[in-house]
């Protein structure tokens, strides 16, 4: 017997109410996978979300592009699929959207089912149009700290990592204006413009740093501004870090077209960290 089996056909929703759960729950999985979240986890929530409002069975397919589900509550059944736009990373909407639908889960709505569809796409509505956790103004500085400190993890001083800040800030910048003025530019071809441009700053501002520091401090020796160092710490806040992640996590759960697809991402966005470096040593090497 299946599932279905055991309930009466009272229980099964009809068409209309069975398009209108998919939509929900397409949506929250949507929102999670433009988020930036694994494969596993989207499947996981919008299977969850479903039962809570009363659909028993859901197929999902999560690829890196796409999203595809089927719905079906006794002899009806619905399947939508819709292709992703560009995916991001915001972990404050996962983590909101995964304790969204398990309060769904665990204290399911009481009244008819288009108040709980309706109750559920206003809160989606609430998270779409909230601000970000942080605010924009404030990622430029957080970027240049934390990639002026690796600078310092890899024996740099605190010259060549006030240069790594700089170059940093200069790049990421660049970066928010490519995303509000050009948001369907190629990522290749952000990836290496912002690499060349932070490599640049970076060495321009270790040049001009050099200036006055070894008259502030004598100690200081010919190679205080050996530039690889800065110019290497300042592009790592473009190192893909979440699909890296997420295509390990996908393979370990064997979602396989997930998986590569965010690896082969992951690898081009790094193959261009590096053409854009590499554009800046070619051009600018001989004056280091």
């Amino acid at each position: 017997m299946t599932d279905d089996e055991a309930f009466s056909s009272d229980d099964f929703l009809d068409r209309q109410q069975l398009a209108d759960v998919l939509d929900v729950v397409f949506r929250i999985g949507s929102l999670l996978a433009k988020a930036g979240a694994v494969a596993f986890r989207v499947r996981e929530t919008m299977i969850r979300t479903a039962a809570s409002l009363g659909v028993r069975t859901l197929e999902v397919v999560v690829t890196a592009d796409s999203l595809h589900a089927t719905a079906r509550s006794g002899p009806h059944f619905r399947t939508r699929l819709q292709r992703l736009p560009a995916v991001g990373v915001n972990m404050n909407l996962i983590a909101q959207l995964e304790l969204l639908s398990r309060h769904l889960f665990e204290e399911p709505h009481d009244g008819p089912l288009s108040e709980a569809v309706a109750a559920v796409n206003a809160e989606l509505d609430a998270l779409e149009g909230s601000q970000r956790l942080y605010p924009l103004w404030a990622t430029g500085p957080l970027l240049g700290l934390s990639c002026a400190a690796f600078c310092g993890v890899m024996g740099g001083n605190g010259w060549q990592m006030g240069a790594t800040f700089v170059g940093t800030y200069v790049g990421h910048l660049l970066r928010l204006q490519y995303a509000k003025k050009v948001p369907h530019r190629p990522v290749a071809t952000v990836v290496v413009t912002c690499a060349f441009v932070s490599a640049l700053f970076t060495f321009l501002a270790a040049r001009l740093l050099s200036l006055g520091a070894p008259e502030l401090d004598p100690t200081l020796g010919a190679e205080l501004f050996e530039p690889a160092k800065p110019v290497l710490a300042s592009v790592l806040y473009l190192i893909p870090g979440v699909p890296l992640i997420g295509a390990f996590v996908d393979l370990l759960n064997f979602d396989l077209n997930a998986g590569v697809a965010r690896g082969a991402f992951a690898l081009m966005v790094v193959t261009m960290i590096a053409i854009g470096v590499l554009a800046f040593w070619s051009i600018f090497g001989a004056l280091a």
